[in-house]
């Protein structure tokens, strides 16, 4: 009877191993060779050995799994974060740009009715002071000055905008590449 236990247990093994190298047939007429040769304990032995084998490469690959698994976790934060930095990057240079070229067109808005005021009353012969034709040319010369640096300020900030997004995208499509090569 313990026999015939032993060789269930056996046989029952033996259906539940994953076959490397070897056909399911080959290794049962081997083991059912060695039961009818009064072997079953050594043959047991053997494919609880057997098994002990076949199981380390399946644990180390499964640990494999759960590393990478876990790099591409930590990648799909990293992605994230980068999408968000990106976000912020544009919304505060295009809010810094916005600010900038409000301010720039105030001066420029209030330069420009000075100077209105100014043609207004040379016209008329009313000039406030002996100085204000000279006033006047230096007004106009600022207001070119002015919108000169405005544009001048303006792309500045918009090739500092857009090195930082692009600073900001290349950093994004890094994690990309290796969030697909981790999936890979």
């Amino acid at each position: 009877m313990k026999n015939q236990d032993q060789l269930e247990e056996a046989q029952g093994l033996l259906k539940a191993m994953v076959s490397f190298g070897q056909s399911k047939e080959a290794r049962l007429s081997s083991n059912i060779l060695c039961a009818s040769n009064g072997f079953v304990l050594d043959c047991l032995q053997k494919i609880k050995e057997e098994n002990a084998q076949l199981e380390e490469p399946l644990t180390a690959e499964q640990e494999l799994t759960k590393s990478y698994e876990a790099s591409i976790r930590q990648l799909q934060k990293y992605l994230s974060s980068s999408k968000s930095e990106v976000s912020k990057v544009e919304s505060n240079m295009a809010a810094l740009n916005e600010g900038k070229l409000s301010s720039l067109q105030v001066e420029c808005t209030s330069l420009d009715q000075e100077l209105q005021d100014m043609e207004v009353r040379a016209r008329r012969g009313q000039t406030k002071s002996p100085d204000e034709p000279n006033q006047v040319t230096h007004v106009c010369i600022f207001r070119l000055s002015c919108s000169t640096l405005w544009k001048l300020t303006s792309i500045v900030n918009l090739f500092t905008w857009q090195g930082e997004v692009d600073r900001a995208r290349q950093a994004q499509r890094d994690a990309e590449k290796k969030l697909a090569s981790m999936e890979a």
